[in-house]
């Protein structure tokens, strides 16, 4: 688990921090809204592929999820909520950029942001801010694609950027090969 590169970078990586403050103030967010709210949210503007598959018949995608507490947990006793989602094409395909700044939690966010924090201050300066932002928005959408590919028929939301981190850790992987980083366990 890396804790920081020692590999420099000469701009200050301005989209890099953007992306961060966006995600942790999206996570505090959400984690002051109630547990209905947040599923809401989660369903609503987090990726799911069958609503991609609903878009033939252009009917709305009802679903029935289970309600939960503020901790999170199932609620079984309780009736599942009926949650509908418009099938109309610019809001199925907004998900794809959407889901990148919704996580399932503080560790979820918190790991993303930090190998962003890492990773991205060094493909950003190789790349400029601009092409960066196109990089990181292209590479979560290609992931949340994949997705899609492998299981179009799922109902459950995927939510969080690690797609678009990957594609960051592969960016840097391929740029900066012999870089270190430290607080890996030397084995």
């Amino acid at each position: 688990f890396p804790l920081f590169d020692l590999n420099p970078h000469a701009r200050f990586p301005w989209c890099t921090v953007i992306f961060i403050v966006l995600n942790l103030a999206i996570m505090g967010w959400l984690s002051q809204e109630g547990p209905q709210s947040t599923i809401n949210v989660l369903y609503s503007y987090g990726f799911i592929p069958q609503r991609v598959s609903q878009l033939e018949n252009g009917q709305p995608l009802v679903l029935q999820v289970e309600q939960r507490d503020h901790e999170g947990n199932v609620q079984p006793r309780r009736p599942k909520m009926r949650v509908v989602l418009p099938a109309d094409a610019p809001n199925v395909y907004l998900t794809f950029l959407t889901t990148m700044f919704l996580h399932g939690g503080w560790l979820h966010v918190g790991m993303n942001m930090w190998m962003l924090w890492i990773f991205g201050n060094n493909v950003e300066d190789r790349l400029g801010h601009g092409m960066f932002v196109l990089y990181y928005l292209l590479g979560g959408v290609l992931a949340t694609f994949c997705h899609w590919a492998v299981d179009p028929q799922s109902a459950i939301p995927m939510v969080g950027a690690s797609g678009a981190v990957a594609a960051v850790l592969g960016g840097y992987a391929i740029t900066y090969p012999k870089a270190k980083e430290i607080g890996r366990a030397h084995v």
